[in-house]
């Protein structure tokens, strides 16, 4: 008991001080606050290929730093980032001081997906479902099989395809803290998803707020040829060529009214590098009636026009990433 009067003490001084936990510490500094006496914060990724472990280069990412008035509220935009993972897998951009913050980060890597996985105690692998749209998965059974193949089984409990990948000690990693020394792992597979839907990614280095009067925004990647969201649309419109350009549509039936084919054709289209809507129209309609281009969702497009349109667009198909 004579240690009480002690103890209130030392709530008397802490709340006297007003001292508390800091929420976010990094290197024995606390970025709770800005404070532009502190080093810059610097982020750290890493890209790995979840099937062969390898790193994965060349993975497009994009980010900007604001400075902050803590650590949930983002003021004005300071950098736009925009680059792509090295040779490890690996990508990293550090803040000018302790006042800035990273915002949004959007990755896109072409021909790959990123893979989501779900948290379990004590789990130390990762699971990968595919699940159709369609009842019974019957309209999709060529890419049903493909899954198969790649030693993918049926999860009744999910409605959907599941295949674990385990990764023993590695597995904390993906939750690692993207401001620690080996930073953040995300994990990808190479694009074997159903064809209901394809994410056009958008490589978000556009500031969401104006910079104050008389200042600028620094601009970190954006002058790289291969990193202008030109090129990046063709590498979109590559992606949609391959989806509505593989055979396995042969096996949906004609008369199937939920498939997405029109969409990945008007993505195939920026393979050319239009530049509008109407542009995009014009050529669509030299093919595919315009029914189907006012339409998210419709049905198998004709075989005949689908593989004159895949030959048509082929020769612009040969686009590389690396320099």
């Amino acid at each position: 008991m004579a240690c009480k009067p002690y103890f209130y003490l030392i709530l008397l001084m802490v709340f006297a001080t007003g001292c508390k936990p800091c929420e976010r510490q990094i290197n024995g500094n606390c970025y709770d606050t800005p404070n532009k006496s502190n080093p810059g914060l610097t982020p750290h990724w890493e890209m790995i290929d979840l099937e062969t472990g390898k790193p994965i280069p060349d993975v497009w990412i994009g980010l900007s730093w604001s400075e902050y008035k803590n650590t949930r509220s983002r003021g004005e935009c300071a950098r736009m980032v925009i680059g792509r993972t090295d040779a490890n897998g690996r990508f990293s951009d550090t803040a000018k001081d302790g006042s800035w913050i990273s915002g949004q980060v959007t990755f896109y890597k072409p021909g790959y997906q990123l893979v989501r996985h779900e948290n379990y105690l004590h789990q130390t692998h990762i699971s990968h479902v595919q699940q159709p749209l369609a009842y019974e998965n019957i309209p999709y059974q060529a890419w049903g099989k493909r899954l198969e193949n790649l030693g993918y089984a049926w999860d009744e409990s999910r409605n959907a395809y599941r295949k674990d990948f385990e990764l023993g000690k590695e597995y904390q990693r993906i939750y690692d803290d993207v401001y620690s020394p080996k930073g953040l792992r995300i994990y990808w597979l190479k694009q074997r998803s159903y064809p209901s839907r394809f994410d056009h990614l958008g490589i978000n280095y556009a500031c969401t707020s104006s910079p104050p009067q008389g200042t600028t925004v620094e601009r970190v990647g954006l002058d790289d040829p291969k990193n202008q969201m030109d090129y990046i649309e063709k590498w979109h419109g590559l992606d949609a060529y391959q989806m509505i350009c593989d055979d396995a549509w042969e096996s949906v039936p004609p008369d199937f009214d939920q498939t997405n084919a029109a969409g990945f054709a008007r993505g195939a289209v920026h393979l050319l590098g239009v530049k509008s809507n109407a542009e995009l129209e014009a050529i669509y309609l030299k093919y595919f009636s315009a029914a189907e281009f006012a339409s998210s969702r419709s049905k198998p497009l004709n075989p005949i026009q689908r593989k004159r349109f895949c030959a048509d667009l082929a020769p612009m198909t040969q686009i590389g990433v690396t320099p």
